[in-house]
């Protein structure tokens, strides 16, 4: 069976997501207490909003 370098290449890089995967799933059951962002902005501008709102989203 003959494979193309485009297929090849997918598998080759399915095998490596899968491989970092697995290394990747006991850091994921970490329990985080908080999450500090450094803002680039003022309070209550854009940058605030968004950072707020991706902490609540986090935590």
């Amino acid at each position: 069976m003959t494979f193309s370098t485009m297929t090849r290449r997918v598998a080759i890089a399915g095998a490596a997501a899968l491989s970092l995967a697995a290394f990747s799933a006991p850091a994921a059951a970490a329990e985080i207490d908080s999450i500090h962002f450094l803002i680039p902005g003022g309070a209550g501008g854009g940058w605030d909003g968004t950072a707020r709102g991706t902490g609540e989203a986090l935590t």
